[in-house]
């Protein structure tokens, strides 16, 4: 924390101290309010760096529950990054269960820019929510290919042989 302090008292600016320091509260510390305000120190400072809003906003998501916040700062990306597969992915998820329009314009964005978590998520939702097996497994056989270092290998071969979910 002292370093990015003193990077941060070096140049206000800096705005991937400001989000890196976000990281270290929120995932070391797990002091949420002082992440919040560091990432929204780094938009400050750099307002089209998408990183610190998608912190940001899997921050209120996850710690703070606020669905909302968190969907409103995954559009504010897309206002300046209209194809940020991150956020598209980070929408579908939220919209799965209450939107399925907009799960589907957003989870379509992410796997045609073969963003891998959005990947096993619609072969997740194809295969056990849509009954549709054969193109479930098509989307989990893509997702193996990606994994070039087989780091979810077991994994995708579980779901591959799953008839149930």
């Amino acid at each position: 924390i002292a370093q990015y302090k003193k990077a941060i008292e070096l140049n206000q600016l800096n705005f991937s101290a400001w989000n890196n320091l976000g990281q270290v509260y929120e995932y070391l510390y797990l002091n949420y309010d002082e992440a919040k305000i560091a990432y929204e120190k780094s938009i400050e400072a750099n307002p089209t760096d998408a990183i610190p809003r998608l912190n940001l906003a899997v921050l209120y998501k996850n710690h703070f529950k606020d669905i909302s916040k968190s969907i409103e700062l995954n559009e504010s990306i897309l206002k300046f990054d209209e194809n940020n597969a991150s956020a598209h992915s980070n929408l579908a998820n939220m919209y799965r269960f209450i939107d399925p329009e907009k799960f589907e314009k957003h989870i379509i964005i992410s796997v045609n820019q073969d963003h891998f978590n959005s990947i096993l998520l619609y072969a997740n939702y194809l295969k056990f929510e849509k009954r549709n097996f054969e193109l479930g497994n098509q989307f989990y056989l893509k997702a193996r290919e990606l994994d070039k270092k087989g780091v979810y290998k077991s994994m995708i071969d579980v779901m591959l042989s799953s008839t149930k979910g």
